[in-house]
């Protein structure tokens, strides 16, 4: 293998997750293994610079040595479109983007790319996901998200642009495909690719623990106000699911099995004793069932007894001024991408991509 680019038939379909996992088994199975995003959207700030987020958590995941303005040569800010748009020539683009992928490659040999959203992303400045894979010769991988004909249709027109760069198409990957789903998409989708000449190097199950917001996404997309545990830096946990307490408390119980956010009024004291309660018992006895933490709205706190509870438990109380409909339709609104941190998620993506994917197809 000399390089892959892996890019997608539209945002959010798993593609930097299904990185990580090939990442993974890419240096497992040929040692050393660079990486880098020559096009970046959303960004952070490291280090004075802004860095493509994505590549910040792979980053953080297998702490590569490479300098970030390689790893993230580009990133597409608010006014840079408008600033390309208005030039005639991308020739400090693509030496920014030759330049990064030398310094890695030079110190890793093979590099695994990865684009941002679609293959097309970057056209309308000059420098396109496909053109950055035509110009470090890199074959391609093409993610799609698991269904029928829409994403039959979304494979064939991304083959279609791919085409006119002349890059080697490896094959497409199926990805999140629900597990009731996935033998009619194994059947009626992937062979439906194959016959219209679209090889499938494989069909990735739906994980549902890669999609489940963390305390720390709600932290850091909410205007909350932490009430409990403040003095611990570390209290991020996936969140299995959402209850929103606006029934009576022996209700409310029934919802509580195992690793719920709680959301619910500052002033329901009911609830919120019955469901600490309840926790107490379920850490006693190691049952299972507890809150992994809990969110008040409205902007009203509760009793100090209730979070010297909390807090005694371990359980981590925020809260915020919005009411309990806006904030539950905010968190159901977000995306949910890899953070740093991730563990239990990074674990779960190895075996899972190692079992449904054709490595040896893709390496050529």
């Amino acid at each position: 293998m000399k390089n892959l680019f892996v890019t997608a038939t539209e945002r959010d379909v798993g593609k930097t997750a299904f990185t990580v996992g090939l990442l993974s088994l890419l240096r497992e199975e040929l040692g050393d293994v660079g990486y880098m995003k020559p096009i970046g959207q959303r960004y952070v700030v490291q280090d004075g610079m802004k860095v493509d987020e994505d590549v910040a958590v792979i980053n953080s995941i297998f702490s590569y040595p490479d300098a970030l303005e390689d790893m993230s040569p580009i990133v597409v800010d608010r006014d840079f479109t408008r600033k390309y748009l208005d030039l005639t020539g991308t020739d400090d683009l693509i030496e920014r983007v030759m330049r990064g992928y030398h310094h890695i490659s030079d110190r890793h040999g093979p590099v695994v790319m990865e684009g941002a959203g679609k293959c097309s992303v970057g056209e309308c400045f000059g420098l396109s996901n496909m053109q950055a894979a035509k110009m470090t010769d890199s074959p391609v991988v093409l993610l799609a998200e698991g269904g029928i004909g829409s994403t039959v249709d979304a494979c064939l027109l991304q083959m279609a642009y791919m085409k006119q760069y002349g890059v080697d198409v490896r094959g497409v990957i199926i990805n999140k495909v629900y597990r009731e789903k996935y033998d009619e998409i194994v059947e009626v989708t992937a062979r439906g690719l194959e016959r219209r000449g679209v090889p499938v190097l494989g069909v990735v199950p739906y994980e549902p623990v890669l999609s489940y917001p963390t305390l720390q996404i709600i932290m850091d997309e909410l205007e909350v106000r932490r009430l409990t545990l403040k003095d611990q830096p570390d209290v991020d946990k996936n969140i299995g699911r959402i209850v929103v307490g606006a029934m009576k408390p022996h209700h409310a119980l029934n919802y509580i099995r195992q690793g719920e956010l709680l959301i619910t009024g500052g002033d329901r004291g009911d609830i919120l004793i019955s469901v600490l309660c309840r926790s107490a018992m379920s850490l006693h006895d190691d049952t299972g069932f507890a809150v992994v933490g809990i969110l008040v709205t409205g902007g009203m706190e509760p009793h100090q007894s209730i979070l010297d509870v909390a807090e005694r438990l371990g359980i981590l109380v925020l809260a915020t001024d919005q009411d309990t409909y806006n904030t539950v339709a905010r968190i159901k609104g977000m995306r949910v991408k890899l953070r740093k941190g991730d563990d239990e998620k990074v674990e779960a993506l190895v075996p899972l991509i190692r079992e449904h994917i054709d490595l040896d197809r893709i390496l050529g």
